[in-house]
């Protein structure tokens, strides 16, 4: 999709969307590539990844490598206004948890799949310390 028309058409909400699933395919194909197998394993390693306190933690860590264009679309992320909350989170973990998922949906949406490889690994790297 046209970056210019991702932005001014399409609603943050709906690029994050987009990020979650991106986010969370992204980890689930990271665990099975690693040889972890057993669904109930899997689905508690994926949680501790795709939780709003370590994706907000994982935004934090990433913030100093992202560039103008995707500091401003994480920011757009971080400061909309939802009609939810996640169930076990703060006010803050949860915006930056959209920032990221925001960032990600819209990094998808115009194909920067290695941008995506990059800033995902960089987030896997640091969440497995």
């Amino acid at each position: 999709m046209n970056k210019n028309k991702l932005q001014k058409e399409v609603p943050v909400i709906a690029l994050a969307f987009v990020g979650d699933a991106v986010f969370d395919t992204y980890i689930r194909t990271m665990l099975i590539n690693k040889g972890k197998f057993k669904p109930s394993l899997l689905h508690k390693r994926a949680s501790s990844f795709s939780k709003a306190s370590a994706q907000s933690k994982a935004y934090l860590n990433i913030r100093k490598i992202l560039e103008a264009e995707e500091e401003e679309i994480a920011k757009r992320g971080r400061n909309a206004k939802t009609n939810t909350m996640a169930k076990n989170a703060s006010v803050a973990d949860y915006k930056n948890a959209t920032a990221l998922e925001t960032l990600i949906g819209y990094l998808h949406l115009t194909d920067q799949n290695e941008r995506i490889n990059l800033i995902m690994d960089k987030i896997v790297s640091e969440i497995e310390k």
